[in-house]
């Protein structure tokens, strides 16, 4: 088994934005560990809420299988055109040094012998300088760590921009105290607060859809995404956007919050889009997944998406391509990656059928004129050089 670190800015991220994948990655054996950058805290560390947001991500974590959490120590930076001062003895994460906070991260990393980190898109999402930086100090931390993958957690742009046009939810990521006010000289502006020449007040959010790589349904862990999501209980609390949308979800029943949220998101910048998250994960862990195929052999490693034509291949198609091309197909019929409990042997078996009624079909056309154009996932050299072959 891998093991996987996420990487969020606050206390509750984890659950809004990858929730359902570390359930789903702890429950299939995979040791996930929690890093959250900030304690959530505005304000000076006195407030009452002073150290219950770290509570409540350990609950969170608990209920997601999360095997270890840690915070970085910063504060939470704010989001919104003014940048606040620092509070006593503490620095806001947007100020630290990218090496600083890299390198606190890659120590952990390399402590835990991480095969994947998952942070935040480029956009830091909708544009929170808090997720922006995790972008930055998670894609550097990698590169110190070594060997460490980046996976980043997004959202399909286009349907946020349609439901925020349509909606006016544009409210949820805006800023939460300065709509309608000047940037900055407000008597609730803290002395010390500058303009952050950094701020864009309408960013593009997120990323579009053409250009994500992996769509990971988390539909059969919506109740531990939910539940995790409610332990953040000072954040159902008030009369903001946010509060109110957090405590209507909480109170969904399971099938419908599975509907609205069973779905996660996440960039490959070291993979061309179009992969699935499943199918690469144990390869990026470097675990050794085999799955039977007609000959007794076995396939090892990542499946393509895409089934491509094996007709009139030059050698032909071997035995190995065609059992691939099989359990794929095999796969998006039935709609599972691997078969349940029980089910085995008639998957076993439809993938033998399949690849049997392919190999008569190959044999019986008439030869092409011209190869195929499209080249099987294990001609690919990035493909087998990935699996040693």
């Amino acid at each position: 088994m891998a093991t996987v670190v996420a990487f969020h800015a606050h206390p509750d991220d984890e659950a809004l934005w990858t929730g359902g994948t570390l359930a789903l990655l702890a429950a299939a054996g995979h040791r996930v560990v929690l890093v959250v950058a900030t304690d959530g805290q505005v304000g000076d560390g006195t407030e009452a809420t002073a150290g219950v947001r770290l509570r409540e991500v350990a609950a969170a974590a608990a209920v997601l299988g999360v095997a270890r959490v840690e915070c970085l120590g910063y504060a939470d930076s704010g989001h919104g055109p003014l940048l606040y001062p620092d509070p006593v003895g503490r620095r806001r994460f947007a100020r630290a040094g990218l090496d600083e906070a890299a390198g606190r991260l890659a120590d952990l990393l390399r402590e835990e012998h991480a095969a994947v980190l998952i942070s935040y898109d480029a956009r830091g999402g909708y544009g929170h300088r808090d997720h922006l930086r995790v972008h930055e100090v998670g894609a550097r931390a990698a590169e110190l760590a070594g060997g460490t993958r980046v996976l980043e957690a997004t959202l399909p742009r286009e349907p946020i921009d349609r439901l925020v046009r349509l909606s006016g939810l544009g409210v949820v990521f805006r800023p939460a105290r300065r709509r309608g006010r000047a940037a900055a000289g407000t008597p609730a502006d803290p002395p010390g607060s500058e303009p952050d020449p950094a701020f864009t007040p309408n960013p593009p959010m997120f990323t579009p859809r053409r250009e994500i790589a992996y769509r990971v349904d988390v539909r059969r862990h919506a109740r531990a995404k939910r539940d995790a999501l409610a332990a953040h209980r000072t954040q159902l609390t008030g009369r903001s956007a946010p509060a109110r949308l957090r405590r209507l979800a909480v109170r969904l029943p399971v099938p419908l919050f599975a509907l609205i949220g069973g779905r996660e998101y996440f960039n490959d910048p070291s993979a061309a889009p179009g992969g699935t998250f499943l199918d690469a994960f144990p390869a990026l862990a470097g675990q050794d997944r085999r799955t039977p195929h007609v000959g007794g052999g076995t396939y090892r490693g990542r499946m393509c998406r895409n089934i491509t034509e094996l007709r009139g291949l030059e050698p032909p198609a071997t035995d190995e391509e065609i059992a691939a091309a099989a359990l794929q197909f095999v796969r998006k019929v039935s709609g599972l990656r691997q078969p349940p409990p029980g089910a085995a042997d008639a998957f076993e078996a439809a993938v033998t059928e399949v690849a049997a009624s392919v190999h008569r079909l190959l044999d019986a056309l008439p030869a092409r004129r011209q190869p195929p154009t499209t080249v099987p996932p294990l001609r690919r050299p990035e493909v087998r050089a990935r699996l040693g072959h």
